[in-house]
């Protein structure tokens, strides 16, 4: 299952048994492992990027990175940023909303490696019936949601005819 939404008596014998840091506030970046939140937990979702950027006969790698997550009740237990992501290759990412009685939001800019391509950000809402997206700053980068119950994004090439409708 690639998303789970806690009921409300899940909720309360999740909170008892786990307490760490909390919500919103000063977090952000997305590279600190702060834990798990003082306040519950409303939802987790696991997000699968899959690299496919090929430009022109060139394979490319990317890197991604979560530019702002403050003050949204969006926690990430592991860093979220990555480095490096080789053509072909996918890695996945915990997302929790924090129970703070409102929808969260993170934006990731995806910057590729090997070609030139201008920089695609995206902004995820995140609220617990599930996560949805918008481009901010739409560039060389496509990102591409596999349809089904998955969260499953593919990053490709943005090509002269432009991306494909979502």
């Amino acid at each position: 299952m690639s998303a789970h939404v806690f009921n409300r008596s899940a909720l309360g014998i999740f909170a008892a048994i786990v307490m760490l840091t909390g919500c919103g506030g000063a977090g952000g970046g997305g590279t600190s492992a702060s834990g798990i939140p003082s306040l519950p937990i409303a939802a987790q979702f696991h997000m699968t990027f899959v690299n496919s950027v090929v430009y022109g006969s060139t394979q490319s790698s990317i890197s991604f990175h979560v530019a702002d997550a403050m003050g949204n009740c969006v926690k990430f237990p592991d860093p979220f940023s990555d480095n490096q992501l080789d053509y072909g290759a996918s890695t996945e990412r915990l997302i929790w909303l924090v129970d703070c009685g409102t929808p969260g939001w993170f934006t990731v800019t995806f910057h590729a490696l090997d070609v030139r391509l201008a920089d695609t950000t995206v902004k995820w809402t995140v609220a617990e019936s599930g996560l949805t997206e918008s481009i901010v700053d739409q560039g060389g980068l496509c990102i591409q949601r596999a349809r089904g119950p998955e969260i499953k994004e593919s990053i490709t090439a943005k090509t002269a005819s432009g991306c494909p409708a979502h």
